[in-house]
């Protein structure tokens, strides 16, 4: 069995509201089926009806260093031995927003947004997200190095009220009377 683009725009369409952006993170393994197209097709039919789809574009592998072995302490967490001896990339090799770089334990569908023409890309060289939609610019814009995950901040203040619309809704009637 192959999931099409009919199956997932009809389980967006019940789950996911028009013009409001989304926050993705998923394994296409999950899905327990290959979906025809891949996570192209997953993306396009995320992005129907003015949605905005955020993602986690993180590159900690390539640019984080392991902390020195003096700075390293006991039953904190971090399986050291699983730090590279040497950098990933490198030396002099620096983060931009088109870089392309990407953790790949993140998996494939973030990979597959950052590399999409128009796709907005925080600066952060460690913890960057990543949008594309007609919200992106504003959701990525909320990131800075003293509020790294503020692309987060600002999809939740977008919560079930938020009212991006565009024209008239059936709400906006004058009163009866």
């Amino acid at each position: 069995m192959t999931i099409m683009a009919d199956d997932l725009t009809a389980a967006v369409e019940e789950l996911a509201p028009a013009d409001r952006p989304l926050m993705v993170h998923v394994s296409l393994r999950s899905f327990g089926a290959p979906i025809a197209g891949g996570a192209e097709t997953l993306l396009d039919v995320l992005l129907t009806r003015g949605r905005t789809v955020l993602v986690a574009a993180f590159t900690e592998p390539q640019f984080g260093l392991p902390a020195p072995a003096a700075l390293r302490p006991a039953r904190n967490g971090i399986d050291y031995a699983k730090f590279p001896a040497e950098p990933l990339l490198p030396e002099g090799t620096a983060y931009t927003p088109g870089c392309e770089l990407i953790n790949a334990g993140l998996g494939v569908f973030p990979a597959t947004l950052i590399k999409r023409g128009g796709a907005v890309r925080g600066d952060h060289p460690l913890n960057s997200f990543a949008a594309f939609g007609p919200q992106a610019e504003e959701l990525i814009a909320a990131q800075s190095p003293a509020d790294v995950y503020g692309p987060i901040r600002e999809l939740a203040a977008r919560g079930p009220d938020y009212p991006h619309r565009s024209g008239p809704q059936p709400d906006d009637r004058d009163p009866p009377g």
